[in-house]
């Protein structure tokens, strides 16, 4: 009979991702977020803005029911992004190019989990709702310093903003961008093995559905 360690072995290698829609899946979500920041040493104050429209995906186990992941998108619009904030002159370079811009947020992965597979699927779910749904032409997030590398070769952002303190976890944080177009083209290709993006996790992502159209789609 397999007991409660050999389940937790295979946390995750079943799962089902979906969109938050119930007070059920946010209450999770958030659960999770708080746990895995605390955890890291991050202040877990979560800024629910009215009006600011934002995006979750859940991953959970398919046979535990435990919640795996989380990813948030937050949308420009009126109430602008949480990067504003701090790098608001950076955010309004990219607006005033016509670029329409969005943020990553609230992403959060069990330390339980070791396979990949929960990690990419989220950023995928996330990307292609981005690219696709919100037609995004710009991603944006503010990320440890330490995890900038992370983000450079496996998701090809850039550099975008200096080093800052961040009050809403406490800790420093660096603002990254993506361009969503490029990122794109990356997805579903083939990569050589002479490729400088052998280390993209963008072939293993479903080719996104063509945009209906071009040109900046920012509210502010």
């Amino acid at each position: 009979m397999n007991g409660p360690s050999s389940i937790r072995m295979d946390l995750g290698e079943v799962f089902t991702v979906r969109a938050v829609c119930s007070d059920r899946d946010r209450d999770e979500a958030e659960g999770l977020v708080e746990k895995t920041y605390s955890g890291k040493g991050y202040a877990t104050r979560h800024e629910a803005v009215p009006g600011r429209e934002r995006v979750s995906f859940l991953a959970t186990d398919d046979f535990t029911g435990e919640s795996l992941g989380t990813i948030g998108i937050v949308f420009d619009g009126l109430h602008g992004l949480h990067a504003d904030r701090l790098y608001g002159d950076e955010v309004n370079r990219l607006r005033a190019q016509g670029r329409s811009v969005c943020e990553m947020t609230r992403f959060a992965i069990d330390s339980r989990v070791r396979s990949r597979r929960v990690l990419y699927a989220l950023l995928e779910s996330a990307f292609l709702h981005a690219y696709d749904v919100g037609q995004a032409d710009e991603l944006l997030i503010e990320v440890n310093p330490a995890h900038v590398s992370f983000y450079q070769g496996l998701l090809h952002f850039e550099v975008w903003g200096s080093t800052r303190h961040n009050p809403r976890v406490n800790a420093p944080g660096t603002l990254l961008r993506l361009d969503m177009d490029y990122a794109a083209m990356l997805m579903g290709r083939p990569v050589s093995a002479s490729s400088g993006d052998r280390r993209s996790i963008y072939p293993a992502f479903r080719s996104p559905e063509r945009r209906p159209h071009e040109g900046s789609r920012s509210l502010m």
